[in-house]
């Protein structure tokens, strides 16, 4: 399978998130827990449809706190020479500032890049196809929500983020909401964290340092 056949899988579902509302909605389908967790950086949309529901959120959530100390938050610009590098490659201008929130260490454990790139890459396929499909749904029961609030003048509500559910990242139009989505993240795994994970933590720092410095 492609890179972009995968992310086209992996990008079925994204959760849409908003401006926050510093409460928990007891009648929304959203998991309850992950609802409190976040409530004063985002609103979890309600999206009208099942897939999105019986611990779909909850189980990402889960697997971004886990994996919380090997994310980065990206800021890109999103260009017309991104998006359309044939027909627009001399376009510099910016269409949008996006922050994504992704993986920044490879297998090896060092730092790697590949994770924001395949982000990007899928990021971009929601855009064009929500072009294709004249503003219409690429993700289910989404409707084109990232290239209506991309594009000035069709942000249809104040939905600032998108959590890829299926997958282990998500992006933002919004810095602020970014940064605080991730550091909360940082907060629960540290809150989650057994002595004996922090230790262990903390001494692979150590040894990771004194690699820097070449001592033997």
């Amino acid at each position: 399978m492609s890179l972009l056949n995968a992310l086209k899988t992996k990008l079925w579902l994204v959760q849409r998130v908003r401006m926050p509302k510093d409460y928990v909605n007891p009648f929304g389908v959203a998991d309850i827990g992950v609802q409190d967790q976040f409530k004063d950086i985002f609103d979890v949309e309600y999206m009208g449809a099942a897939e999105y529901e019986f611990g779909t959120l909850k189980n990402w959530m889960r697997n971004m706190i886990d994996n919380a100390y090997d994310l980065k938050v990206y800021g890109h610009h999103l260009r017309f020479k991104d998006i359309f590098p044939t027909d627009y490659k001399d376009r510099n201008d910016i269409i949008c500032d996006i922050y994504i929130v992704a993986n920044n260490t490879g297998p090896d454990g060092r730092t790697s890049h590949d994770a924001f790139y395949k982000a990007l890459t899928g990021i971009m396929h929601v855009y064009t196809e929500a072009i294709n499909r004249n503003g219409g749904s690429v993700c289910k029961a989404d409707k084109g929500s990232f290239y209506r609030r991309a594009v000035k003048g069709r942000a249809g509500g104040d939905t600032m983020g998108w959590l890829a559910v299926k997958s282990d990242f998500a992006w933002f139009v919004n810095q602020g909401m970014a940064n605080n989505f991730y550091k909360r993240l940082i907060e629960l795994k540290r809150k989650n964290e057994s002595v004996e994970e922090r230790v262990k933590r903390n001494r692979k720092k150590i040894k990771d340092y004194e690699k820097s410095l070449k001592i033997e």
